[in-house]
């Protein structure tokens, strides 16, 4: 068996590694590659990297496949680590610096800004997030596409920790693959994650045989935090039950998603026949509300109405974040009260109740 020195290696090896080596990493490319195909070759791409190795291969495959003049690296220092979080900025800046990459970067303090918010650290920490890739793709200008490196692995544990803490069948989707997050300041930014099939394992496989640097994240092994929990233990239960596990998974959050496009089809369309009806009520008509009748809203299921409460609030908030059981069946409540009239604040929108009429304006 004839033996040779691959490149990077002194290392003697046989012809058979170095071919099965050569399938392995033509096989990934192949399967990497593939999640690229939806981008336009002419879009500026707004890489958001955490330093860690998801973001750090996907930004890998970016090189491979797209000019570095339409690459923008993103970062996000959160300030939750300490000096872990200073370290991990000043490895993506090396690293842009040393591939002429342009890089921009925001320093936060998350911990006091959801203190002085009274919101989570997660919630604040999401929220200044995409504030930081609205302003960078502002600042860009013409066609973008913020890249995320959530992968399937991610999906699974997000499954499991809204199950636990209860949610709709939306929080069973766990997260979408490309849509268009909507700010604020109502700017609309599309975003795209290409490892939304992919798995934690082949994206270690791939990093391996790239040889690519990333830093790790200390606090991934303290079991206290309920995510870690879930990805450390649970889902290595899982693994154990069914080492195809996140296969099956994937196929039923698909299967979800689908169902909830139906359901959201159906209740636009009732909303919609409403606002028609309402027509001939008010004078005064807004495309920005809906307007349904009580008596007909109280005639439909149980579910129809809970589905109704969650379709308006994602519409509002571009988002399922903040919605629950608990505000749903609160806004229930809140329809079926006896008094004719009363207004309930809800995040981004306002919910009237006007005789036999609810109305829902921004």
């Amino acid at each position: 068996m004839p033996t040779f020195s691959c490149v990077g290696t002194k290392k003697k090896i046989t012809f058979d590694f170095c071919f099965l080596l050569y399938t392995l990493m033509h096989m990934q490319n192949t399967q990497f590659l593939h999640t690229l195909e939806k981008i336009p070759k002419n879009t500026s791409l707004i890489i958001a990297v955490s330093g860690g190795v998801d973001s750090m291969v996907l930004l890998d495959l970016c090189l491979s496949s797209f000019t570095k003049s339409q690459i923008y690296v993103v970062h996000i220092n959160h300030s939750i680590r300490g000096s872990e979080s200073d370290e991990d900025e000043d490895f993506i800046a090396n690293f842009c610096n040393r591939e002429s990459i342009q890089f921009f970067t925001q320093k936060y303090d998350i911990p006091a800004l959801a203190k002085q918010e009274k919101n989570s650290v997660e919630a604040t920490a999401r929220k200044y997030r995409y504030k930081f890739f609205e302003e960078v793709s502002r600042k860009i200008g013409g066609e973008t596409l913020l890249l995320t490196a959530h992968h399937l692995d991610d999906r699974i544990e997000t499954l499991i920790f809204n199950l636990v803490r209860g949610t709709t069948l939306d929080g069973l989707v766990a997260l979408r693959e490309q849509g268009t997050y909507i700010s604020e300041n109502q700017e609309p930014l599309r975003f795209y994650r290409p490892f939304f099939h992919i798995s934690k394992k082949d994206i270690l496989e791939y990093a391996k045989v790239r040889n690519i640097k990333y830093r790790e994240d200390s606090t991934n092994s303290n079991d206290s935090y309920l995510r870690n929990h879930i990805r450390n233990n649970i889902m290595q239960n899982f693994a154990k039950i069914n080492p195809e596990y996140r296969g099956s998974i994937d196929a039923f959050m698909e299967y979800i998603g689908d169902l909830l496009y139906e359901q959201n089809t159906m209740t636009k369309f009732w909303l919609e026949t409403q606002n028609e009806k309402s027509k001939k009520q008010f004078s005064k008509y807004e495309n920005s509300q809906y307007i349904f009748s009580k008596k007909d809203f109280l005639k439909e299921s149980e579910f129809l109405q809970k589905q109704i409460f969650a379709f308006i609030y994602k519409e509002k908030n571009n988002s399922s974040h903040g919605l629950s059981r608990g505000l749903i069946d609160e806004l229930g409540r809140f329809i079926r009260d006896k008094n004719s009239y009363g207004t309930k604040e809800i995040k981004n929108f306002v919910i009237e109740r006007r005789g036999e009429w609810i109305v829902v304006k921004n």
